[in-house]
């Protein structure tokens, strides 16, 4: 792995704890921190960000979901011949 000038790896983000992001409130704006970066947000936007976030969310986590519950279930034949080459392998017609 290739080191940079100050010694630490290479990586797309130095995260030092669980929560990277720190947030605070000055006055009517909030200032979230992470790093050197700064984002200034309007406090009365706020709550329509957390919304949108929210609802990211929520269709990142139904579309990681959705696949699985596909592969959980057992395959049916659809077609009469599928029908009749399932009962064939099975030993239910001769």
């Amino acid at each position: 792995m290739n080191k940079r000038e100050n010694g630490l790896p290479r990586i797309t983000v130095n995260r030092e704890a669980e929560y990277p992001y720190v947030i605070e409130k000055r006055g009517p704006l909030f200032l979230i921190k992470q790093h050197e970066n700064t984002v200034v947000i309007p406090a009365e936007d706020l709550p329509s960000i957390i919304e949108k976030f929210t609802a990211l969310l929520e269709h990142r986590k139904g579309k990681e979901a959705a696949p699985q519950r596909h592969h959980d279930q057992p395959y049916e034949p659809q077609s009469t011949r599928q029908q009749k080459d399932k009962k064939q392998r099975s030993g239910e017609i001769d």
